[in-house]
């Protein structure tokens, strides 16, 4: 019986060892021999497996917990990138596509559109008035004049004056008329200095964009509004959305203070093919009315 308890106690003392894989073959195979044999050291493993170590315990369920923690990284990884697909495909394909059908906000026919007005405010706003002149459609406008039919014969006859010319004289007569303009603006501080609240809509000759806060160098807000052609910017005027209370010094109720100012704006903020050299052409005179403004 010593003996065999004896045997019992070497086979115990060797269990660890076997279920940690650490001991020899010949061990291995003797615990194994043993325990299909003895029911008490089958007893005493069974128990053992159930009352491991806790950390054996903890290493696999921290294993488990990682694995865990690495497949909810990996589903809110394939979360983030679903949304952030979605996000792109509206941003670049269904909004546009949505704006092209109503005919508002930025679309991938009107790009070049957006680019020309952000480009002419940002020259007006940095004094660059050479540049923003290059963002005008002087040749459009030119052609649109010489295909003009008035019931008028002497604006007729101005036409014919006009396309004798030429071009390049039509088109040093505007710059120099532009430029005349903006140096007027900036004398009266009134040159743009800051834009926002840009709006852009579908015209049949392309697109009206609209910015609808725009201050000057003195603090006057005004709206912009400005017609684009595919080759630059037909038109540009500017009216006044309030006028300060403190700049009315001459009792002027505040409706006649806006008239006013939108007066003097618009003999400024105009297509400098509008000028007194083409009216003159035009109409025989240089004194003209400024509702004839865009009326050829």
């Amino acid at each position: 019986m010593k003996k065999e308890m004896s045997s019992c106690d070497v086979i115990q003392d060797l269990i660890p060892l076997y279920e940690d894989n650490c001991c020899s073959e010949y061990s291995r195979k003797l615990v194994e021999e043993h325990l299909k044999e003895c029911k008490y050291c089958e007893k005493k493993y069974q128990q053992y497996m159930k009352e491991l170590p806790e950390n054996v315990d903890s290493e696999k369920i921290e294993a488990k917990k990682i694995r865990q923690g690495i497949r909810k990284i990996n589903r809110w990884k394939t979360a983030g990138i679903t949304i952030l697909s979605v996000i792109i495909i509206t941003i670049f394909v269904v909004l546009p596509v949505w704006n092209y059908i109503r005919g508002e906000g930025i679309t991938y026919g009107n790009l070049k559109a957006v680019k020309i007005a952000y480009g002419f405010e940002r020259a007006l706003a940095l004094g660059d008035y050479e540049r923003a002149y290059t963002y005008l459609d002087i040749e459009g406008k030119y052609q649109d004049l010489l295909a003009t039919n008035s019931t008028d014969p002497n604006v007729m006859e101005g036409i014919r004056e006009i396309e004798e010319n030429g071009f390049e004289w039509y088109n040093e007569v505007a710059k120099a008329k532009f430029m005349e303009n903006m140096k007027t603006l900036e004398e009266m501080n009134e040159v743009v200095d800051s834009y926002s609240g840009f709006k852009i809509l579908k015209q049949p000759s392309g697109w009206q964009v609209d910015f609808n806060y725009v201050e000057t160098a003195s603090g006057q807000e005004i709206g912009m509004q400005l017609d684009i052609s595919p080759e630059g910017i037909i038109n540009f005027n500017a009216l006044v959305k309030f006028v300060p209370m403190d700049s009315i010094t001459d009792g002027t109720t505040m409706n006649g203070a806006v008239e006013q100012k939108n007066l003097m704006l618009s003999r400024f903020y105009v297509s400098p093919t509008i000028n007194e050299t083409i009216m003159e052409i035009l109409y025989d005179e240089t004194d003209y009315e400024w509702e004839k403004l865009f009326v050829y």
